[in-house]
């Protein structure tokens, strides 16, 4: 193998590079790989280990322009079911796959557990737009149900730096309920073996009668729900500044370019409100 600092096998990028859109990754996994990448070449040539940067010429993909990406956010009616169905969703599974013996009542508690767990993810999701990395890691020690909040420790945080997230009264109400009466502080609030995976909340979505991808080809996934979080405070009347607050954004465009979703504000009432325009008539008597 040549020495790394004689350049020469970088005098291009490897040649799968040119090949990374051809991998059917999504253009956040390719853009993951491509900054890697980039950080790798200017740490070469920052170092001398080469005299040029070999990826400076590697473009980002647009993940805007990727229609996996493009997420949709649950109606009321749809987060309504996907909680309700949720606790009973690992067990009626597997009833439907049970030839012979039943369901022994120690794997049936199991399965209840896991199908709990998945309703409470689904309610913190959205409630209060905490991603999913925060959700699992997210302890009771962090959860102040007193004061409403929970803590979003540096280590979990998207920004790395801490935060706190406002716990709406229902959700506090939920976690009062499933708290141990003795629980540690660094015991997570849900079980990671509770944790749903994408298969189990695809299978959630199929139960409650929720499509996957709607007519215009949006995707819902497990973010989606931190979509339906923030567009729910945009349907409710929220400003825009404090609902960026409220998800954590650095910017507001991503709060009301990305995770909002139209289809599901009152465009139409909006409109009513601000009433018929006057004829020429109208206007001049008002006038008078």
């Amino acid at each position: 193998m040549p020495r790394l600092g004689s350049g020469r096998q970088f005098a291009r990028p490897p040649h799968w590079v040119s090949e990374l859109d051809d991998t059917g990754l999504s253009a956040r996994s390719l853009n993951s790989r491509i900054q890697g990448l980039k950080q790798f070449g200017s740490w070469l040539f920052k170092t001398h280990r080469l005299p040029f940067d070999p990826f400076s010429t590697l473009e980002r993909r647009n993940e805007a322009a990727d229609p996996r990406h493009t997420r949709r956010a649950l109606t009321p009616d749809e987060v309504a079911r996907l909680i309700e169905v949720a606790p009973e969703g690992p067990l009626q599974r597997a009833r439907r796959h049970v030839t012979a013996g039943g369901i022994g009542a120690k794997y049936e508690a199991q399965l209840r557990a896991w199908g709990e767990g998945h309703a409470l993810v689904y309610a913190i999701a959205v409630a209060t737009g905490l991603r999913a990395g925060e959700i699992k890691r997210l302890t009771w020690g962090d959860v102040d149900l007193e004061r409403g909040q929970a803590r979003v420790t540096a280590r979990s945080a998207k920004s790395r730096h801490e935060q706190t997230v406002e716990l709406h009264a229902g959700l506090v109400a939920r976690l009062r309920a499933v708290r141990p009466t003795t629980v540690l502080p660094a015991t997570t609030v849900v079980p990671p073996r509770c944790f749903p995976t994408i298969k189990s909340f695809n299978e959630d979505l199929e139960e409650a009668g929720i499509a996957k991808h709607d007519a215009s080809g949006r995707v819902v996934d497990r973010h989606a729900l931190r979509h339906t979080f923030v567009s729910s405070l945009q349907a409710a009347g929220v400003h825009p500044r404090v609902a960026m607050a409220l998800a954590r954004h650095s910017d507001i465009s991503l709060t009301m370019k990305i995770y909002t979703d139209v289809s599901l504000l009152d465009l139409k009432g909006a409109v009513a409100r601000i009433g018929a325009p006057a004829t020429s008539a109208a206007a001049s008597q008002a006038a008078g």
